[in-house]
């Protein structure tokens, strides 16, 4: 029996181990658009790609005021020496993700008449999901025993998959159930201690199973309006999804520029369709306008005028594709988190002179507010020559309070730090910068 229980936990240790490299980030719900704005999906025109858009909406900035993380009213300045060795840069590195997974969400009506799902690779991991209705603060789990007899949790009506009723037709027509068609599996119960949702049930297909279009069906009692999503990880597949961002931070009327790509063992490959949309925190839901399809990679670039969200959070680009290689139907989903915020200030003028006095050198930069708060200018201090060689060798940094309007904020640049200059030699105050710090932001 010893032995027979430890089989049994390492069984159980190696499934849940394998079903964590499912996207953690895939878990997250969408909510219903309260705005009433639909979801455009459209197919690349065959006849001509750079057709493919998704029908772009109007939408209103809301009048928010943000909330303040720093109300520190005191002006701070301050001031180092620098060499090249040490200068911050404020390089934006385009951010990506590699996806060879995707998720599509069923009702238990679905579920109980049979669902497709393509694989293009063999061994696929693939978990269902009963999707919430409720608050989580709400749920009260009680314990129910399905029709095989396992011992399951439901959380206010939502009912768990029982894997050893779940029947999977193979794409030769097989049509099989438990160990015949899985290598391994996980229930609810053994997953109730991971980061997965409630009634999470999961599983790898056999090895003895080709890739290509299956069909799962379950033959248990469950509502047919419940939620399920179904992951499923392509692990040992060739094909993959690129996604690749321009910047993490995105500001209210700039562009968000990102492009996106299907590639074979390493090579390009081709898209037949793509859906793009962007998720607020608080899951209201966005259409993504799209330039089109050249050269097998999507391109695209959106000015962001959309309401802020009411929560504070991040904002994400969900991508689905589907692409087709022979029989091969290849389905991949992917996302990106991006900080979507109001550009609350600007730096509006900077004194081209600068003024030299016993306490040092100092350079005004005049700011416009739109929102009140604590901003930071930021500046670095050259030694430069009539031949055009700089170096660098100060920073100044000066923060204060400031009300909705311009203000003017002064860099002093200590006269301790200040070499004696050279004939043909004299300072040069460049790299000005800009940060929100009531809310955490680099605005320049």
């Amino acid at each position: 029996m010893k032995q027979l229980n430890n089989k049994m936990t390492k069984t159980i240790s190696f499934a849940i181990a394998a079903l964590f490299i499912f996207s953690a980030g895939a878990e997250k719900k969408e909510a219903p658009n309260r705005d009433g704005l639909s979801i455009v999906k459209s197919s690349l025109s065959k006849s001509d790609p750079g057709k493919y858009t998704l029908r772009p909406i109007t939408l209103v900035p809301a009048n928010l005021q943000l909330p303040s993380a720093n109300n520190h009213r005191a002006m701070v300045q301050f001031s180092r020496s620098m060499n090249s060795t040490v200068v911050s840069t404020k390089n934006i590195k385009p951010v990506k993700a590699v996806s060879q997974e995707y998720w599509f969400n069923v009702s238990g009506n679905q579920l109980k008449k049979g669902v497709e799902v393509n694989t293009s690779g063999v061994e696929a991991l693939v978990r269902i999901s009963p999707v919430s209705s409720v608050n989580p603060l709400e749920k009260k789990a009680s314990r129910i025993k399905t029709q095989s007899g396992n011992v399951l949790k439901k959380q206010n009506g939502q009912t768990a998959i029982d894997l050893e009723l779940l029947e999977i037709t193979a794409p030769d027509g097989r049509v099989m159930q438990g160990q015949n068609a899985m290598s391994f599996s996980a229930n609810a119960k053994q997953l109730s201690t991971t980061d997965f949702s409630q009634g999470s049930s999961g599983f790898k297909m056999s090895k003895s199973l080709s890739s290509g279009r299956f069909q799962l069906k379950t033959n248990q009692t469950i509502a047919d309006k419940q939620q399920y999503t179904i992951y499923v990880l392509d692990k040992n597949s060739p094909f993959k999804l690129n996604l690749e961002m321009a910047s993490q931070q995105i500001f209210s009327g700039n562009q968000l520029s990102a492009k996106v790509h299907m590639s074979r063992s390493g090579k390009q490959s081709k898209l037949n369709s793509v859906t793009a949309k962007f998720i607020a925190p608080d899951g209201k839901v966005f259409p993504v306008k799209t330039n089109g399809l050249r050269n097998g990679i999507l391109e695209f670039n959106q000015k962001l005028d959309m309401p802020f969200s009411n929560q504070v959070g991040l904002w994400e680009m969900h991508i689905e594709s589907q692409a087709k290689e022979g029989q091969l139907q290849i389905s991949r989903n992917s996302k990106l988190a991006f900080a979507y915020q109001p550009r609350t200030a600007k730096v509006n003028q900077i004194s081209q002179p600068t003024h030299r006095n016993k306490r040092g050198l100092s350079r005004s930069v005049k700011v416009s507010a739109s929102h009140a708060g604590r901003y930071e200018v930021t500046g670095l201090l050259y030694l430069a020559n009539k031949g055009g060689a700089k170096q660098v060798i100060a920073e100044a940094r000066t923060a204060k309070w400031i009300e909705p309007g311009d203000a003017e904020l002064t860099l002093l640049f200590k006269s301790s730090l200040l070499p004696k200059l050279q004939k043909g030699q004299y300072f040069s105050v460049a790299k000005i910068g800009l940060n929100d710090q009531s809310r955490m932001s680099v605005l320049e």
